[in-house]
């Protein structure tokens, strides 16, 4: 289990304001944000309005999403002129403190700062011991329950206490190498009257649960059987990738070049430029998306997980991947050159550099009969 806990103070004149927000990213207001915690098993708040003081403990694997969703509240206490403090501990390890104050965000800082204002320690040894005291309800017969420990019937779609999305998709991340190792997951699905992925068992890469019963055997079956899934937060950041170089042909258009096109034909019409104008096209890619352009060359080729997310994304660059990676990657180095980054390009688009941004080729890359 991982404690999480949490003051955040913001002045009486705006706290109406601050509880009425939501964070970025959340759909619900602070105020209900909190109360959803304080439902979570060995959550509570303290009852005092100014600070807010909430602590709770969750399975590790929740842990970094919930304290994703503390830092978004944290962010807006200080967007309004608050302040606040998060802690994260292992039940009997280290409490570890981040600061959020005037521009600091996530600023580490010792538990014992000046700063720290809450004794996260005494609030360590606290949850440490209603957590050896806590004794889950005896669930009836047949009763699901999801990681968070609450009790879930066999068709929700969403857990009551943690909001966990039952009907999320689960990529695969690995498989075995033999493929009728996964027969007997197969024939236990269909015993169980779980749906079966779009292709089998034998070749997915994404599965699609439907409700809590599919979710948590599905989570129960698939590891055992030798499919490593990927953990949900990564899927979503690769997913979330794909969607958005896909949408770069329309967002940075290239002359004849379709906004519909697929990011990999836009790769590729790099090295068919000829009219320096494109340059400030290039310029805007190279400051606003430059940061992506080392996630992209991260993309596993012929990776399970990565062809997850392409299908989710309804992207095929991870295919592509396969076969056309080179090329790809040498076309973003390319568009680096129009961020100042000294980066070696293949012949081929030292060729289009010279044609359209002359000023930007090294003087160690022109030959004699360029100058």
């Amino acid at each position: 289990m991982t404690g999480l806990a949490v003051v955040m103070s913001v002045a009486a004149s705006v706290r109406k304001k601050w509880s009425a927000r939501r964070p970025e990213g959340r759909d619900a207001p602070v105020v209900e944000l909190l109360y959803e915690l304080v439902e979570r098993p060995l959550f509570d708040m303290a009852a005092t309005l100014d600070p807010v003081e909430l602590r709770g403990a969750v399975p590790e694997a929740e842990a970094p999403e919930l304290r994703a969703l503390l830092e978004s509240m944290l962010d807006l206490t200080v967007a309004l002129g608050g302040r606040g403090v998060l802690a994260e501990f292992a039940l009997d390890g280290e409490v570890r403190c981040f600061l959020w104050e005037g521009r600091n965000r996530a600023l580490p800082v010792p538990h014992e700062d000046l700063r720290v204002e809450t004794d996260f320690l005494t609030l360590q040894r606290q949850l440490r011991e209603e957590v050896l005291r806590y004794e889950p309800p005896e669930p009836e017969v047949g009763t699901l329950r999801c990681s968070c420990g609450a009790p879930v019937a066999r068709d929700d779609e969403t857990c009551r206490a943690c909001k966990r999305d039952f009907t999320a998709p689960l990529g695969i991340e690995s498989r075995p190498e033999d493929p009728e190792l996964l027969r007997p997951l197969r024939v236990r699905l269909m015993e169980l009257n779980v749906r079966l992925p779009d292709k089998d068992v034998f070749r997915a890469n994404v599965f699609r649960p439907s409700n809590a019963f599919e979710m948590l055997t599905l989570e129960e079956l698939l590891p055992e059987a030798g499919l490593e899934l990927t953990e949900p937060g990564e899927l979503r950041r690769r997913v979330e990738l794909l969607e958005e170089v896909e949408q770069w042909p329309k967002r940075y258009r290239l002359p004849g070049v379709p906004a519909n096109s697929a990011f990999a034909s836009w790769c590729d019409a790099l090295a068919a430029l000829k009219k320096p104008a494109v340059s400030k096209v290039l310029e805007l890619l190279a400051r606003e998306q430059e940061h992506r352009f080392k996630e992209i060359a991260g993309i596993v080729p012929d990776s399970p997980g990565w062809h997850a997310a392409g299908e989710l994304s309804h992207s095929s660059l991870p295919i592509l991947f396969e076969y056309k990676q080179e090329q790809i990657l040498d076309a973003l180095d390319f568009v680096r050159r129009f961020a100042g980054a000294q980066v070696a390009l293949s012949e081929r688009f030292l060729g289009v550099l010279l044609r359209i941004a002359p000023e930007r080729v090294l003087a160690k890359e022109r030959k004699p009969h360029w100058t």
